[in-house]
C-alpha cells in the first residue's frame, strides 16, 4: 500500500512539473449579458484538442467579462475559474464560496456588479496556477474618487477547492488606473507585480515568493504618464523574455523600458513615437521580442525596436476601423497573446468580431494579419486579462476558423458634417439633400443613444446631447449606397 501512494505522488509530480504556463488557458470567455436574441452573450475561444475553435459559452448568467476580467483553466484545458472583477466564479459561472463581492460593498459593486457588469477598471485581474489551487490578482477603483481613473488597492486572493482559502491586501495606496504589470514566476504562485503611484513617473516594483510579498524596487524613470494628466494610456505588457516592460500612450506612443527581473530595476526608458490621434488601446510584444505590436482603434503598426526610436521601422496595417454589418464600426482594440502563439486582436467597439496575427514574428504584411473574424456573441472591446504565454505557447495548435465579412461599401457621395464638435449640449448634422436614410448614435459602450429616418428633402438634423455624459459618441448614417460613420465628442 505505501508502495502505491509513493508511485501515485510521484506521477502526479512529474505530471505538475511538465505543465507550463499556457496549459492553465486553454480557455478564454469574453462577452456580455445574455440575450441572444439580440446577439449579446458569451463567447469561449478554445486551444485544446490540437486546434483553435469558438462557440457561444451557453448560460443563462447575466454577466459581463471582459478587460477587467480574467480566466484560468484546469489542468485538462477546462475552465476551472472566471472573474469579472467583481465575482470568483466556477464553470458553470456559479458564484464560488468566498468569491463574492471581490472589492468590498462599495458604489461600483451596488451600482455595477449587482447589474452583472465588470468591474470599471481596465486590466485590473489576473488569474495564476499556485500550488493545490489558483490566485487571483486584482485591484480596486478609488471608493471616494468616483472620476478619475485610479486604484486604492491590490489583492490577493487563494483558492482551493472551489472556495477561497485566503484573501489578503497587497498595496493600499493611490496607483493609476488598475493598469498594473504581472508576471507569473512558474507555476507555484510566484509572481512579479508593477504599479504606478498617480501622478507620478515612479515604477514600483514588488515580488511575491513563497507568500512573502515584498518591495524589490522604486524607479523613477522617464516622464510622468498618468491618465487624465499627461498622456493617457490603456494596455501594459511584460515582455516575452520578460526583460523590458511597455505602455502604449497617447501622447508619447509606445514607451518602453528596460527591467531587471532580479533586482526590479527600470530603465532606459524610449518612446517610439506614431500615429496616436484616436483612441489608443492595446499592444503586445512577439515572441522574438523584436516587434512590438500597438492599436490605436483604427490602426495597427508593428514597431521594429531593434531600431532607433528617432529612425523607426513602423509597418502601418491600414484603417481597419469599418462599419460592421450590425450598425457599430469594428476597429482595434487591446491584444493577447494566445497558446497558439497567434497575437489576438479585440474589436474597439461593441461587436461580434475579432482580427488574428498569425505569424507576429514575420516583418510587415508576413506578419499574417487576418481581419473581421466572426465570433458568434458580441464582446465588448475586449478579452479577458491572461499573462503574456510566449515563452510557453505550442506554435503546432491548427487555425481553423475562418474570416467572415469583407470591408463594407461606404458611399463617398454623402458627406457627414457635425458641428459644433465638439458640443456642450446640441449638434447639428449636414447631409445631402437627396439622400435617404438612418442616422444612429451611439455611446462607448454601443448603446443606442438615438435613431432618426431621414427623408428626402431634410438637409440638416438636430440633435440635443444636454442629457449624455460627456464622452466620445459614434455617429452612423445607413443609407442604400452604403454607410458613412463620423464622431462627436460631447464635452
Amino acid at each position: 500500500m505505501i508502495r502505491v501512494i509513493i508511485i501515485f505522488l510521484l506521477s502526479t509530480f512529474q505530471l505538475h512539473s511538465q505543465a507550463v504556463l499556457s496549459d492553465y488557458y486553454m480557455q478564454w470567455i469574453g462577452g456580455y449579458d445574455n440575450y441572444p436574441d439580440y446577439g449579446y452573450g458569451l463567447n469561449v475561444i478554445d486551444f485544446n484538442n490540437g486546434s483553435v475553435s469558438v462557440d457561444i459559452y451557453d448560460t443563462d448568467v447575466n454577466l459581463w467579462i471582459d478587460n477587467a476580467g480574467s480566466v484560468i483553466t484546469d489542468t485538462v484545458g477546462q475552465i476551472a475559474a472566471v472573474t469579472n472583477g467583481c465575482y470568483i466564479m466556477d464553470r458553470q459561472l456559479s458564484i464560488i464560496e468566498g468569491g463574492d463581492t471581490l472589492n468590498g460593498d462599495d458604489y461600483y459593486y451596488r451600482n455595477y456588479c449587482e447589474r452583472g457588469l465588470r468591474y470599471p477598471a481596465l486590466q485590473s485581474s489576473y488569474f495564476i496556477p499556485r500550488k493545490d489551487g489558483y490566485r487571483l490578482i486584482h485591484a480596486d477603483k478609488n471608493r471616494e474618487l468616483i472620476g478619475p481613473p485610479v486604484t486604492a488597492k491590490v489583492y490577493c486572493t487563494d483558492v482551493h477547492d472551489q472556495r477561497v482559502i485566503s484573501k489578503k491586501i497587497l498595496l493600499d495606496s493611490i496607483y493609476t488606473g488598475g493598469r498594473f504589470f504581472l508576471k507569473p514566476l512558474g507555476l507555484e504562485g510566484d509572481f512579479i507585480l508593477i504599479v504606478i503611484p498617480y501622478h507620478t513617473n515612479i515604477f514600483e516594483t514588488y515580488k511575491m515568493e513563497n507568500d512573502s510579498f515584498s518591495l524589490l524596487q522604486k524607479n523613477t524613470v522617464g516622464p510622468e504618464i498618468n491618465t487624465s494628466t499627461e498622456g493617457d494610456f490603456s494596455q501594459v505588457a511584460f515582455s516575452s523574455a520578460g526583460d523590458m516592460i511597455a505602455i502604449n500612450n497617447d501622447k508619447y506612443g509606445l514607451m518602453l523600458y528596460n527591467f531587471d527581473i532580479d533586482s526590479g530595476v527600470i530603465s532606459n526608458h524610449r518612446s517610439y513615437s506614431y500615429s496616436t490621434t484616436s483612441v489608443i488601446s492595446g499592444l503586445c510584444f512577439s515572441p522574438s521580442d523584436q516587434y512590438v505590436y500597438v492599436t490605436n482603434g483604427e490602426h495597427i503598426y508593428q514597431i521594429d525596436i531593434t531600431t532607433s526610436p528617432e529612425d523607426p521601422l513602423i509597418h502601418d496595417y491600414g484603417n481597419i476601423r469599418i462599419p460592421g454589418p450590425n450598425g457599430w464600426p469594428i476597429g482595434v482594440g487591446p491584444m493577447l497573446t494566445g497558446p497558439d502563439c497567434r497575437i489576438y486582436v479585440a474589436p474597439r467597439s461593441t461587436t461580434n468580431y475579432m482580427h488574428v496575427i498569425h505569424n507576429p514574428d514575420e516583418q510587415g504584411e508576413g506578419a499574417g494579419l487576418e481581419k473581421q473574424i466572426e465570433l458568434p456573441m458580441k464582446v465588448y472591446h475586449d478579452f479577458p486579462n491572461v499573462p503574456n504565454l510566449f515563452a510557453t505557447c505550442d506554435s503546432t495548435i491548427a487555425w481553423e476558423i475562418t474570416s467572415a465579412i469583407d470591408e463594407l461599401s461606404i458611399s463617398v457621395d454623402t458627406e457627414l458634417h457635425i458641428y459644433p464638435n465638439p458640443t456642450a449640449s446640441s449638434i447639428t448634422i449636414e447631409l445631402d439633400m437627396s439622400s435617404a436614410g438612418t442616422i444612429r448614435v451611439y455611446d462607448v459602450m454601443g448603446a443606442l443613444v438615438y435613431d432618426y429616418t431621414k427623408e428626402k428633402g431634410v438637409h440638416t438634423i438636430d440633435i440635443d446631447m444636454s442629457d449624455c455624459e460627456t464622452g466620445t459618441y459614434h455617429v452612423m448614417y445607413h443609407t442604400v449606397g452604403g454607410i458613412v460613420q463620423s464622431r462627436v465628442v460631447k464635452m
